[in-house]
């Protein structure tokens, strides 16, 4: 499941290590995430994606009261799978990613496997 953010609303991300959704979107977050789903992190203005990150729960209303001043109160916690990583959406080659752009959302099987290789970390 891809996340979206911005440089303000990373900050909350990681100090109150939940991820958030309009309250529209809370089914969404309910019948997608369990405790199996990857989840990462697209920051739209530093074009950096992170991950991997995987729920700490069930996704709830306002698990956080008031964060990101309530404009996202869909929440799911979240720990890190491993150790993380963060990768450039576009690197010196091009696109890091073969299908584009993160949108917020569900993923495909094939984009999860995608991400999981670019964001694990080479073995020395």
């Amino acid at each position: 499941f891809m996340f979206v953010c911005d440089d303000s609303t990373y900050e909350e991300c990681m100090q109150h290590r939940i991820f958030g959704l309009p309250k529209s979107q809370f089914s969404t977050l309910q019948s997608a995430i369990n405790a199996d789903t990857s989840l990462y992190l697209f920051n739209f203005k530093s074009g950096q994606i992170f991950g991997v990150f995987r729920s700490d729960g069930a996704p709830a209303l306002n698990i956080v009261p008031n964060a990101y001043n309530g404009r996202f109160p869909a929440h799911v916690k979240w720990e890190l799978k491993g150790d993380g990583a963060v990768v450039p959406v576009r690197g010196e080659g091009g696109d890091t990613l073969t299908w584009g752009r993160p949108i917020p959302g569900p993923l495909t099987v094939s984009q999860v496997a995608e991400l999981d290789v670019v964001l694990t970390p080479p073995e020395e």
